[in-house]
């Protein structure tokens, strides 16, 4: 069993924690869809500036999978809990605009 944690690390995590350990600020664009490690990445960014016509959501759920790329950890603390768990758990897709304050 590797000791090595990086081992254990998903490539979406890793990168994750790369843009917060960053001394600089980092911006997320999102253009298109972005569901999965294509919306946790933005969630680790200092700033995310969105297309009014693209979509978002953490469809893990409809998947069968577990958040990865420490999506679990920037969420909630991104948008609270109760509206974490909501988007989690129905995994609805939905435009940028309509997104909560905090995404």
């Amino acid at each position: 069993r590797p000791a090595n944690l990086a081992y254990w690390r998903d490539g979406g995590g890793q990168a994750a924690l790369s843009i917060v350990r960053s001394t600089k600020p980092v911006i997320a664009a999102v253009n298109g869809a972005a569901v999965g490690v294509g919306m946790t990445l933005p969630l680790a960014c200092d700033m995310t500036v969105a297309a009014e016509d693209a979509k978002v959501g953490f469809v893990f759920g409809k998947r069968g999978l577990t958040m990865e790329c420490l999506s679990s950890y920037f969420l909630e603390r991104c948008v609270g809990h109760k509206v974490a768990m909501e988007l989690v758990l129905t995994g609805r897709v939905f435009k940028a605009k309509e997104a909560p304050s905090g995404l």
